[in-house]
């Protein structure tokens, strides 16, 4: 089932995340979609497709509750888990290496495929983790009538151009695509960058600015590990934010700000989204079950102020039909942050509401009357201005007859 997507504004080129509930998860892969009507090429298996269309796929092995925030200016899409696997960074502009099918044969529950591999092209699968595969268009086996078409992952690397896959079935079979014209395919992609982090996270965002990414696991009680990883885009290391309860309580707003005393007791399930307000560095976090709104600094990473949104609450759950099986589906609501106004919006999944929070000011929150996020250079057809058509200059001095602030890095 599709759960979350993710666009770059740049580019208009989009990524989609699966959900699971299956473990092993059976959300294999994403897919990467071209939304402009350009000359992309799309999946060489859509005949006759033009687009928008799907482009190519990616290895993601993802659980229940991926979702996906993208780098600015960097064409590049973080994929939280959602419950099981790792972060992974995905270009949305690359392709995916596609290779016709040779033949296909079936023993003891275990698929080998080999494929054709074109003078100078080679199989750049990596044997220690070569990921997924997807299979399109071949026929039926000509002994059982079995079916190799689908989503697969790849058990072992045998040589330069064939591979196995596990296939639950007790029969022997084989098969030869069509060689002329070729129409089954093999499609492979991986993540540009895998970074290992608690399983369960889930709600991803990223500071423009800062190019920080905050990420909020909605398992985390803050004994059994930090509600707030932040990554850092540069260097991938990972810092985090732990909030913990101060009186135990079940109701009004629970657990412990820099301000407080702590008696460091877990604080109630579950952290599950995030935004920043890039204009004060300030991270906004939602727990929907605590209906509480929490306000840190990525820095000192602690938590300076606890907003109630409401009473503590039960989260829905949403019956859903995926392949043919009903399904439940836990709805957490959300958060986003208009740095303009200086407001955070929060999604009650309960009452079905919106309610807008005010997040200044104050002598941490406030903001100067004139906020420079970043500076481009701008493309002027002929010429170069700066040297680099279009490119993001982080880091300048500016003069103007209006009050301003060096862009910060």
């Amino acid at each position: 089932m599709i759960y979350s997507v993710g666009v770059d504004s740049d580019t208009n080129n989009a990524i989609v995340a699966y959900s699971s509930t299956a473990n092993p998860t059976t959300a294999k892969i994403g897919f990467l979609l071209d939304l402009n009507k350009d000359s992309m090429p799309c999946l060489p298996s859509l005949t006759s497709a033009t687009p928008p269309c799907i482009h190519a796929q990616v290895t993601l092995n993802t659980g229940q509750f991926p979702q996906i925030a993208m780098i600015p200016h960097q064409h590049q899409a973080l994929v939280t888990p959602g419950g099981q696997g790792f972060i992974q960074a995905v270009d949305v502009t690359q392709g995916s290496s596609a290779f016709t099918i040779a033949n296909v044969t079936l023993s003891s529950g275990l698929v080998t495929v080999t494929l054709n591999i074109p003078s100078g092209q080679i199989l750049s699968l990596n044997p220690g983790n070569p990921g997924s595969v997807l299979i399109q268009n071949v026929p039926p086996g000509t002994t059982n009538g079995t079916n190799f078409n689908g989503i697969f992952s790849i058990q072992s690397v045998l040589n330069s151009n064939s591979f196995t896959y596990a296939l639950n079935s007790t029969m022997n079979d084989s098969v030869i695509p069509p060689q002329s014209p070729d129409t089954a395919f093999a499609f492979f992609g991986a993540p540009n960058i895998t970074v290992a982090i608690s399983q369960t996270v889930q709600g991803i965002a990223i500071n423009p600015v800062t190019r920080t990414a905050a990420i909020a696991d909605a398992n985390a009680t803050g004994l059994n590990g930090p509600q707030i990883d932040l990554l850092n885009s540069l260097d991938q290391s990972i810092s985090s934010i732990t909030f913990r309860s101060g009186n135990g309580s079940t109701s009004g707003p629970q657990g412990c700000t820099v301000f407080s005393t702590c008696a460091n007791a877990p604080e109630l399930l579950g952290t599950s989204s995030v935004a920043f307000q890039p204009y004060s560095n300030s991270l906004v976090s939602y727990n929907p079950q605590l209906n509480q709104l929490s306000v840190s600094n990525p820095v000192t990473q602690a938590r300076y102020a606890i907003i109630s949104t409401g009473s503590p609450q039960t989260l829905p759950v949403v019956p859903v039909t995926v392949a043919g099986a009903p399904q439940n589906l836990t709805v957490f609501g959300g958060v986003a942050v208009d740095p303009a106004t200086n407001q955070a919006f929060v999604v009650d999944p309960t009452a079905g509401k919106i309610e807008i929070v005010n997040l200044g000011p104050t002598s941490a929150t406030t903001l100067k009357p004139v906020e420079i996020t970043e500076l481009q250079v701008p493309t002027v057809s002929g010429t170069l201005i700066g040297g680099i058509s279009g490119a993001v200059m982080p880091q300048g001095t500016l003069t103007s007859t209006d009050r301003c602030q060096r862009p910060r890095d």
